[in-house]
């Protein structure tokens, strides 16, 4: 069985963000993917500090939380070591995501998760930020919209990794401006 997390929201308001990205996980929890790119969704519990929404807990191959594709990236030793397998995860992640037409709001790196499946392969799990807040969502309908949408936010990803971390896709380090 696997573990679970709960994500509730401290401040105690309605969330409309989460309740929107909750709508879109069961749009989508027909879908199967051969390599996991989204944490799964299990419903709501209710918890002493109010509602509480059920995901997998994404754990590594030694039984290890997973860290952030951030952590990974500020990181100089950690961003070297792993340079190769997450370019290959991104790959993965990013044509899984064009196949089956996930719609994200935006792509962060510290909403998206680098799963070690042994200590130098791994997958990149986006844990937040599913769906989009248009008022009529054409991309949860139409796939064509739902790829537009996605190019851009990759387009936009990859853009904020150069500028924040100095990286491109190539995995080339043309600058350290974290200092570590």
């Amino acid at each position: 069985m696997l573990d679970k997390c709960i994500k509730v929201h401290l401040n105690g308001e309605y969330n409309r963000e989460t309740i929107r990205e909750i709508k879109y996980y069961k749009k989508i929890a027909d879908k199967t993917f051969s390599v996991p790119i989204i944490a799964q969704y299990h419903g709501v519990v209710k918890t002493n500090l109010g509602s509480g929404y059920v995901f997998d807990l994404i754990k590594d191959y030694n039984g290890e939380v997973s860290g952030t594709l951030s952590s990974y990236l500020s990181e100089k030793t950690l961003c070297e070591k792993h340079k190769a397998g997450i370019l290959q995860a991104y790959n993965r992640m990013k044509a899984l995501a064009e196949q089956h037409a996930i719609v994200t709001m935006t792509l962060k790196p510290y909403n998206i998760l680098y799963q070690l499946r042994s200590q130098i392969e791994g997958n990149l799990i986006i844990i937040d930020n599913l769906g989009c807040a248009n008022l009529f969502p054409l991309a949860y309908y139409f796939s064509f919209f739902a790829r537009q949408k996605l190019s851009r936010r990759f387009d936009d990803f990859e853009n904020m990794l150069m500028r924040e971390y100095g990286i491109t896709f190539s995995f080339s380090i043309i600058m350290n401006t974290q200092g570590n």
